[in-house]
């Protein structure tokens, strides 16, 4: 029980057996598209929990200081969720001085300009989530990418990767579990994947790049996308 909920076998000696309210397993659990999914998924979406985790143990016991997220202004909530996602994305290229350059390797920006941030590789099924994010100071800023189904696209591997980057920056408030599964499997979620998909069109393909191709070549414009 203590691999499958990533809890230390002590808890388990508790009664009742109750997972943390502050747990990041807790906070998946709460979710009802985690509820959705079926045992496999769950199981699996449990051990990358761990995995991440055990790499915040890990960097403790090697003494490494946890690189922070950068701050970016704060969402404005006169505005609709797609463009919150998009001066997210406007913010973060500045913050890490990206221009309006295309981007040859979002996992090389997350392992080289985010490194704070965890990269996981999970087989999550054909049908599971594309990916989720999770993050609190147990276990810190994680993405868990699903590599079934169409992330097996490299195209949508980078669009998923940027989707739970948004997540990591727009949905954790820094003082509960952040756990998001990505989808529309919920009306409550609905503006939050709006947000994360604004987010990821435009920090791949910013709007400056899209505005100076209206006088270009067709063929020659989408060869620049």
């Amino acid at each position: 029980l203590a691999d499958a909920y990533g809890l230390d076998s002590d808890v388990l000696w508790d009664e009742p057996i109750v997972i943390p309210a502050q747990q990041v397993a807790a906070a998946l659990a709460s979710q009802a598209e985690f509820r959705d999914l079926g045992d496999l998924t769950r199981a699996r979406l449990i051990r990358a929990a761990r995995a991440a985790r055990d790499l915040v143990r890990l960097r403790e016991m090697l003494k490494l200081e946890p690189a922070p997220l950068p701050v970016l202004p704060s969402r404005d909530p006169r505005d609709a969720p797609y463009e919150q996602g998009a001066k997210l994305a406007h913010a973060l290229r500045t913050k890490l001085n990206l221009g309006a350059g295309p981007i040859p390797s979002v996992r090389d920006v997350l392992a080289n300009l985010l490194p704070g941030v965890s990269v996981l590789m999970a087989d999550l099924g054909r049908d599971g989530p594309a990916g989720l994010a999770f993050a609190y100071e147990s276990h810190g800023p994680t993405i868990v990418l699903n590599l079934r189904g169409k992330n097996e696209n490299p195209s949508v591997r980078r669009f998923s990767l940027a989707h739970e980057l948004c997540h990591l920056f727009a949905d954790w408030d820094r003082a509960e579990p952040l756990a998001t599964i990505s989808g529309y499997l919920s009306e409550t979620g609905l503006d939050r994947e709006q947000r994360a998909n604004g987010f990821a069109v435009r920090f791949l393909c910013p709007e400056s790049v899209v505005h100076r191709l209206r006088d270009v070549r067709d063929e020659d414009a989408v060869r620049v996308l």
